[in-house]
């Protein structure tokens, strides 16, 4: 009894610790609404690529516009989570 109790904590322990927040770091350009480069965090191709597909949907660049449609400046560099 107390054997699958540990085992099944230290399942639960492992996943945790293998869990990655995975970040993106975005050059955007405001004037053209253009996003000059993405950097992600991940090993993992997976995540990677999914982390990438959000960055580039249609609805991201439309939240980036309005974020940055009342700005002075040329370029914004900010982080995005992406989560899974």
């Amino acid at each position: 009894m107390k054997k699958t109790i540990l085992f099944s904590l230290l399942i639960a322990i492992s996943y945790n610790l293998q869990a990655e927040e995975v970040k993106a770091k975005i050059t955007y350009t405001i004037k053209d609404n253009r996003i000059l480069s993405i950097i992600v965090n991940s090993k993992d191709e997976i995540k990677r690529q999914k982390c990438e597909d959000l960055v580039m949907s249609k609805e991201a660049r439309e939240l980036f516009k309005k974020k940055y449609e009342h700005s002075n400046e040329k370029y914004a560099v900010f982080y995005f989570i992406c989560e899974d």
